[in-house]
């Protein structure tokens, strides 16, 4: 027994840092969930993507299919309601997207080391850790939405291009060093069926397998399988026409068919948000960037270590400054110009690529302090310089933590949880809602669907009716409420479900619903009764 707690020692030693940090990350995570749906930190999407998950469904463009089948397992959990279960799942994920991040960093650092010495432990920690507590990244490992999962992805992809790309410099001749190489481009392709922006990597996979062709180390075969690896990952769209054609109550796009499966796929209603943003919205855009970046994420003292360390990257590596600096670049520009109010967490794998580089700049700073005449000095004054050190490289995770612990967790938030639980117990019975939000639909669709609350109740989207596909579901599952002629356009097509139903059965909008002026409106609770 002794012997045996002697190899786990052994063995775990070298992972205590990233094991602790990340128990650390999940305690802080889980204690920070809300009990269900949530309108805060941009997750209106949580109820959408938690009554999909449960109802095997197909969410907003492009499907994320990959969260979705992922989400279907933590839905397992025995506690909670199905959002709280997938918010366990964001938690984890955030997890190890920290985990992940320390052990890229490590890679780096032996990238840009000597070789003579294995670089210190403490700057990956450092590093990782300033990203955990990072007020963005946080929120998005707390909620029921896709970024978490993005983020392990990322850092996944990441770090298995780098170990490979490491071990083929070091290592040529070992011949399972491929295998990293095919895990990385596996991964990518499962990490495009979560979230598109993963598509900024497949340059740096591109590079990676043009490097290795160019040095020999990379057949034509072998690069087959790469490919073939990406593809596999892609395949899981398959779940999209497959789960549509079960006509489940959530159903963009309909891509059971192939016109519906490309219009899902390539997220046809926001590509106009692409490079969207107006010219005269840009500057404050901008600001806004520079104040997430230099202020709120890391505070002025961890930026100040990540330029340090990208300085550190130029002169020890610049391959390396020139992949992590492609992300940083196309993400920022991605995510300003952007025409959406949460495009900030877009940003989340620049945060990332950040994070790498504060832990570089501790590093640096660290080996210019060992090589100085501090280092060299008494122990007492090497102790009290040591303690001085670690306390600036503290400062930047600890007041990140200080100053967004009371407004990130959202232990007590139940806002839209009330919200759907309210409305769909305040309407008759029968009643047909018109719904014109993102907060307004997805909480009744999640209270509808998820819950399986008021099933004598008809959620009608306002706005889906602009899109055929929309009209073509409400006639396949609720027939009795739409008009046999089909009129052009959402008001129109509002208009028309209105007066099929008016005087027949109970008709409610919710307050931000658009075109409906026309009728008689009395206020009940939350929402207006149409006569």
């Amino acid at each position: 027994m002794y012997g045996l707690l002697t190899v786990l020692r052994v063995n775990l030693r070298p992972h205590a840092h990233p094991l602790t940090l990340g128990v650390a990350a999940l305690a802080l995570y889980l204690t920070g969930l809300p009990q269900s749906i949530t309108w805060a930190h941009s997750a209106a999407d949580s109820g959408e993507l938690a009554a999909a998950a449960a109802t095997w469904g197909v969410p907003h463009p492009p499907g994320y299919p990959v969260y979705i089948l992922l989400g279907k397992l933590f839905l397992f959990i025995p506690w909670g309601d199905p959002a709280h279960r997938l918010a366990v799942m964001s938690a984890v994920a955030g997890t190890g997207a920290v985990v992940l991040i320390w052990y890229l960093i490590r890679e780096m650092q032996y990238l840009t080391s000597n070789g003579k010495e294995s670089p210190s432990r403490w700057p990956a920690t450092v590093g990782a850790g300033a990203l955990v507590v990072s007020p963005i990244f946080w929120s998005q490992a707390i909620v029921v939405e896709v970024y978490a999962l993005n983020a392990l992805f990322f850092a996944g992809v990441a770090f298995l291009l780098a170990g490979w790309w490491r071990r083929q410099q070091s290592w040529p001749a070992r011949k399972h060093n491929y295998l990293w190489l095919l895990a990385g481009a596996t991964l990518l392709g499962l990490g495009l069926g979560n979230h598109l922006t993963l598509a900024l990597l497949v340059p740096l996979v591109g590079g990676a397998v043009w490097w290795g062709a160019c040095k020999g180390f990379l057949s034509i075969r072998r690069i087959g399988f790469v490919a073939l690896a990406l593809l596999t990952g892609l395949g899981l769209y398959a779940y999209l026409p497959i789960a549509s054609s079960q006509g489940p109550p959530i159903n963009w796009g309909i891509p059971s068919n192939w016109t519906g499966f490309v219009w899902t796929v390539s997220g046809t209603p926001y590509q106009p948000y692409l490079f969207g943003l107006p010219i005269d919205a840009l500057p404050d855009r901008i600001v806004s960037w520079l104040r997430l970046v230099f202020l709120e994420q890391f505070t002025p003292v961890g930026a100040g270590l990540a330029l340090l360390g990208a300085l550190h990257l130029w002169e020890r590596n610049r391959p390396l400054l020139l992949a992590s600096a492609w992300v940083v670049l196309s993400l920022t520009l991605y995510a300003i110009t952007y025409d959406s109010k949460d495009s900030d967490v877009f940003l989340i794998p620049v945060f990332m690529a950040l994070a790498t580089w504060l832990a570089l700049g501790v590093d640096w700073a660290l080996q210019v302090v060992g090589q100085s005449s501090l280092g060299r000095g008494r122990p007492s004054e090497i102790r009290v310089s040591g303690m001085v050190i670690a306390a600036v490289l503290i400062m930047a995770p600890g007041v990140t933590f200080a100053a967004n612990l009371s407004n990130v967790p959202l232990r007590g938030d139940a806002a839209a949880y009330r919200y759907a639980q309210e409305t769909l117990a305040g309407v008759e019975q029968g009643a047909v809602i018109f719904a014109e939000t993102d907060e307004e639909l997805f909480s009744l669709w999640y209270g509808r669907y998820a819950l399986d609350e008021r099933p004598d109740v008809t959620v009608v989207s306002s706005r889906l009716l602009q899109y055929d596909w929309y009209w073509e579901q409400l006639e396949r599952r609720y027939p009795s409420i739409v008009p046999e002629q089909i009129p052009l356009g959402a008001s129109p097509r509002l208009a028309a479900l209105i007066e099929e139903s008016i005087g027949v059965r109970p008709i409610y909008a919710t307050m931000q619903v658009r075109g409906v002026q026309a009728y008689e409106q009395e206020r009940v609770g939350n929402l207006l009764r149409l006569r």
